[in-house]
Order: structure tokens, then C-alpha cells, then sequence
């Protein structure tokens, strides 16, 4: 939860927690963050055009890729 408050503006960052709410069995919480985190992917790619960015050193927009 404070993960994603961290940097709520980053999709990425928005949904790293959803990889522990797999690992312990909170599947609804998981889906749940990743829809979240697909909004703000979908908000930074309003405001800045879908940018492509390169694999590496970065992430692409985050979730598109899992």
C-alpha cells in the first residue's frame, strides 16, 4: 500500500504490489492494482502520447508487457 502511494503518477510503481498480493493469495487485491495501475498508464499516455519507450533501463509502460 505504500508502495503505490510512493509514486502514484507511475503505472509501474502502481502496480509492483500486485506481484505480493499474488505470492500470498490476494488475487482480487492483485487484479485490482492492476487495473489501477492500466488507468494511470492510460493517463500518462494522454497527457504524453504513447511513448515507446526502450526495455532497457526502463520499464515500457508497465503493465502492457505482463
Amino acid at each position: 500500500q505504500k508502495l503505490e502511494a510512493t509514486v502514484p503518477i507511475s503505472g509501474h510503481m502502481v502496480h509492483m504490489p500486485g506481484h505480493i498480493y499474488l505470492r500470498v493469495g490476494e488475487y482480487e487485491k492483485a487484479i485490482d492494482i492492476n487495473k489501477r495501475s492500466q488507468i494511470v498508464d492510460d493517463q500518462f499516455a494522454e497527457i504524453w502520447g504513447d511513448t515507446n519507450f526502450p526495455m532497457i533501463g526502463t520499464y515500457p509502460l508497465s503493465h502492457k508487457i505482463h
